[in-house]
């Protein structure tokens, strides 16, 4: 569903060129999700290039038809340190005619390995340079720390998505502005909450902590026996994953590879729950809100940022209290109803003309 604002722009207001550089719009992540909302927002005044350093490959959320791609086919960065001075020798190179080629007024970096090196990128010194940030600067190494300092202090701006992520990172820039993700879709419907199923939404990796379901998934099969978890998403850990609760003997959890229409699934869902170690500002609780699922969640910077407690749902930091308020939940109807109606109304809060307006304020 590509986005069509309702903003009334006055005849003075300028059109300008804004290039998003990140590192695969093709994933099915909720940085990639975000990145594309914000193309298909922005494209509506502006004229708006995507820069992906990743192979060409089709792109997994809805993009609209007038926003560019251009895919720079660079390999993915890894951890040894030979390989990440490599890395950033052929994305000098590349971005230095990339920027040459589009010549825009705006970029925004998605990312702290791309927005802490964008100063130093020739041709960028009378450009805007925008940072987005979309992970918890907790998690983030100690070497990438370094480099934000440096890099960040010479940015135009810096843009992070709750005020507990900006009084983590309000050393690194004069110009910080919080501007959360927007809703990616809009729907007045919501889920009636009847079926019996908890439904959780993302890359199958490490700081997910999917492991932290192994637990609640025992305990729900002895005492929820017709209760299910639906795990949608994929990633590096999804065998071992599939394999860790086979081999518990857990077929109460089952697994999906990711869907175009999310939609459909939450409202075919009672509860929503996340058990990441660490996130941002995570979509999946925002489109999972916006569907009237209630949210219980571990407690990291995402979940406090999103769930007001009692009200939206929950935030626990230990298993025997988070199985106790999914007990709550799934024993009471009239509880999911409520819990998720306000979870509806809060997710208002993130439409995307609300959202627009801040870009709007911070670009012009």
């Amino acid at each position: 569903m590509v986005y069509h604002n309702s903003i009334n722009y006055s005849k003075n207001s300028k059109k300008i060129k804004i290039v998003l550089i990140i590192g695969d719009i093709a994933r099915s992540g909720g940085t990639e999700r975000s990145t594309i909302n914000l193309a298909n927002m922005l494209i509506s005044k502006h004229e708006v290039v995507v820069v992906s350093l990743s192979e060409n490959r089709p792109v997994f959320f809805e993009l609209d038809q007038r926003v560019t791609l251009d895919f720079l086919s660079m390999k993915p960065m890894t951890i040894k340190l030979t390989s990440k001075i490599i890395w950033y020798i052929e994305f000098f190179s590349k971005m230095k005619k990339t920027i040459a080629r589009h010549k825009p007024d705006v970029i925004i970096g998605e990312g702290h390995n791309i927005s802490g090196v964008l100063p130093f990128v020739k041709g960028t010194e009378k450009i805007k340079k925008i940072a987005c940030e979309h992970i918890d600067y907790d998690s983030i190494p100690l070497l990438s720390r370094v480099l934000m300092k440096i890099g960040y202090s010479k940015l135009t701006a810096v843009v992070t998505l709750s005020t507990i992520a900006l009084n983590k990172i309000k050393h690194l820039n004069k110009n910080i502005k919080i501007i959360p993700n927007s809703l990616p879709f809009f729907t007045e419907a919501v889920s009636n909450v009847t079926e019996n199923t908890i439904i959780m939404v993302g890359r199958l990796s490490q700081e997910k902590g999917y492991d932290r379901v192994v637990p609640i998934a025992k305990k729900l099969l002895n005492e929820f026996p017709h209760w299910r978890i639906k795990i949608f998403g994929n990633g590096d850990k999804e065998m071992e994953l599939k394999k860790l609760f086979k081999n518990e003997g857990l077929d109460n959890v089952l697994f999906f590879s990711p869907v175009k229409n999310i939609v459909d699934q939450y409202m075919a869902a009672s509860i929503f729950m996340i058990t990441s170690y660490n996130e941002a500002l995570p979509m999946v609780i925002l489109e999972a809100q916006h569907c009237g699922l209630p949210v219980v969640g571990y407690f990291c910077e995402g979940t406090q940022a999103l769930i007001k407690e009692n009200i939206t749902g929950y935030v626990l930091d230990n298993e025997d209290d988070f199985y106790e308020k999914l007990k709550k939940l799934i024993s009471n109807q009239d509880l999911r109803l409520k819990i998720g109606g306000n979870c509806k109304m809060e997710s208002l809060k993130y439409s995307p003309d609300m959202i627009l307006k801040k870009w709007e304020s911070l670009l012009s």
